[in-house]
Protein backbone atom coordinates (compact mmCIF):
# COMPACT_ATOMS: atom_id res chain seq x y z
CA UNK A 1 0.00 0.00 0.00
CA UNK A 2 1.32 3.46 -1.09
CA UNK A 3 0.34 6.72 0.82
CA UNK A 4 1.62 10.25 -0.51
CA UNK A 5 3.06 12.48 2.29
CA UNK A 6 2.54 16.00 2.92
CA UNK A 7 5.44 17.73 3.37
CA UNK A 8 5.07 21.87 3.79
CA UNK A 9 8.72 23.27 3.46
CA UNK A 10 9.72 23.35 -0.19
CA UNK A 11 13.57 24.08 1.00
CA UNK A 12 15.75 21.18 -0.49
CA UNK A 13 18.73 19.74 0.70
CA UNK A 14 20.51 17.16 -1.66
CA UNK A 15 23.80 15.05 -0.97
CA UNK A 16 25.49 13.80 -4.26
CA UNK A 17 25.83 9.90 -4.80
CA UNK A 18 27.02 8.60 -7.90
CA UNK A 19 26.40 8.83 -11.28
CA UNK A 20 24.46 11.54 -11.26
CA UNK A 21 22.09 9.91 -8.04
CA UNK A 22 21.46 12.08 -5.48
CA UNK A 23 19.42 12.02 -2.18
CA UNK A 24 17.08 14.86 -1.21
CA UNK A 25 16.35 16.35 2.23
CA UNK A 26 13.21 18.50 2.75
CA UNK A 27 13.05 19.53 6.31
CA UNK A 28 9.17 19.82 7.89
CA UNK A 29 8.63 21.41 11.41
CA UNK A 30 5.99 21.59 13.27
CA UNK A 31 5.75 23.36 17.17
CA UNK A 32 6.15 19.78 18.86
CA UNK A 33 9.38 18.76 16.54
CA UNK A 34 11.09 19.12 13.80
CA UNK A 35 11.20 16.20 11.35
CA UNK A 36 13.78 15.85 8.20
CA UNK A 37 12.45 13.46 5.03
CA UNK A 38 14.95 11.55 2.64
CA UNK A 39 13.80 11.51 -0.78
CA UNK A 40 15.20 9.81 -3.83
CA UNK A 41 15.31 11.33 -7.86
CA UNK A 42 12.15 9.48 -8.21
CA UNK A 43 9.86 11.34 -5.25
CA UNK A 44 9.94 7.99 -2.86
CA UNK A 45 10.69 7.92 0.46
CA UNK A 46 13.65 6.59 1.56
CA UNK A 47 13.65 7.71 5.30
CA UNK A 48 13.15 10.36 8.12
CA UNK A 49 14.67 11.37 10.70
CA UNK A 50 13.36 13.19 13.95
CA UNK A 51 15.11 17.07 15.58
CA UNK A 52 14.59 18.56 18.39
CA UNK A 53 14.99 21.74 15.99
CA UNK A 54 15.57 22.90 12.26
CA UNK A 55 18.41 24.35 13.85
CA UNK A 56 19.77 21.26 14.71
CA UNK A 57 18.70 19.40 11.56
CA UNK A 58 20.73 21.75 9.21
CA UNK A 59 23.85 21.03 11.25
CA UNK A 60 22.91 17.49 11.62
CA UNK A 61 22.72 17.83 7.14
CA UNK A 62 25.79 19.70 6.77
CA UNK A 63 27.73 17.55 8.66
CA UNK A 64 26.65 14.39 7.04
CA UNK A 65 27.12 15.98 3.25
CA UNK A 66 23.95 17.71 1.97
CA UNK A 67 24.14 21.05 0.99
CA UNK A 68 20.91 23.26 0.74
CA UNK A 69 19.55 23.46 -3.18
CA UNK A 70 19.21 27.39 -3.08
CA UNK A 71 22.37 28.23 -2.42
CA UNK A 72 24.08 26.03 -5.24
CA UNK A 73 24.20 28.02 -8.59
CA UNK A 74 25.92 25.18 -9.87
CA UNK A 75 23.93 22.46 -8.72
CA UNK A 76 20.41 24.43 -10.31
CA UNK A 77 21.96 24.28 -13.33
CA UNK A 78 22.49 20.51 -13.30
CA UNK A 79 20.17 18.82 -11.21
CA UNK A 80 16.29 19.19 -10.74
CA UNK A 81 14.43 18.04 -7.02
CA UNK A 82 12.06 15.50 -6.70
CA UNK A 83 8.55 16.63 -7.23
CA UNK A 84 5.93 15.89 -5.46
CA UNK A 85 3.51 14.58 -4.64
CA UNK A 86 6.24 12.50 -2.62
CA UNK A 87 5.60 8.41 -2.12
CA UNK A 88 5.67 6.04 0.89
CA UNK A 89 5.19 2.66 1.00
CA UNK A 90 3.96 1.46 4.28
CA UNK A 91 6.91 -0.23 5.90
CA UNK A 92 9.14 -0.42 2.84
CA UNK A 93 11.45 2.70 3.51
CA UNK A 94 14.86 1.97 3.65
CA UNK A 95 16.90 2.71 7.07
CA UNK A 96 19.80 4.24 5.00
CA UNK A 97 19.70 7.30 7.57
CA UNK A 98 18.49 6.23 10.67
CA UNK A 99 21.04 3.39 10.74
CA UNK A 100 23.80 5.08 9.99
CA UNK A 101 23.42 8.73 10.49
CA UNK A 102 26.36 10.54 12.05
CA UNK A 103 25.35 13.23 14.55
CA UNK A 104 28.70 14.54 15.04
Amino acid sequence: METTLSIKNPDFWFKPIEHFQQNWALIDSTSDNCMVYFIGDKSGLLNKLEFSSSKEAVKALQRNGFHRYSEDKKARNLIIPPRAPFRHKLNSAASIYSTGWCYC
